[in-house]
């Protein structure tokens, strides 16, 4: 929230099916992704895959561990690099509102001491389609402390690779 006397900026960057926009203040820096991914495996075999610990950790760069402490919590740590700030982060995610095959809430806290923190929450949603399975997603991301000061193309560069990425991987899994 922007407070007396300070402006935001509202920056729109528009990438092929990921569409990502920035609200920044001087103290922290929020970003809203957008997209959608067809997976050329049925929603029962992805919704398994979306609930599996070690395969989601190996699609996720940089993820050391990632495990879960409860029936609704993931537990983890992650090394994440933004342009000159690299950080390791301990991260917790918390699922709710699943349904069954068909989607749920992801809420993340991602903490790394003196260089900041994220939070984000997605919305997640999975639908038949005709070569498979069609994944989207809504997603909302806070970042405070140093991590913050990294400029917003730097930061939807980032976003664009780490998503591009871990669908990759997450679709390569599902070949095996």
């Amino acid at each position: 929230m922007l407070g007396h006397g300070q402006s935001g900026k509202i920056e729109r960057f528009v990438y092929y099916c990921i569409a990502v926009e920035f609200e920044t203040t001087e103290i922290e820096r929020k970003m809203n992704l957008t997209g959608e991914k067809l997976i050329p495996v049925n929603r029962s075999k992805v919704w398994t895959a979306l609930h599996d610990a070690e395969r989601i950790k190996n699609c996720i760069s940089g993820c050391e561990t990632l495990e879960w402490k409860s029936d609704n919590e993931l537990d983890g740590r992650l090394v994440a690099k933004l342009g000159p700030v690299k950080a390791k982060f301990h991260l917790v995610l918390t699922i709710s509102n699943a349904v069954p095959e068909t989607g749920y809430t992801l809420e993340g806290k991602a903490t790394a001491g003196a260089h900041g923190f994220a939070n984000g929450r997605a919305d997640i949603v999975l639908a038949d389609a005709d070569d498979g399975c069609c994944l989207k997603y809504t997603a909302q991301l806070m970042t405070g402390g140093r991590i913050a000061q990294v400029g917003s193309r730097l930061m939807s560069g980032t976003a664009k690779k780490l998503t591009d990425n871990f669908f990759e991987k997450f679709v390569d899994s599902l070949k095996e």
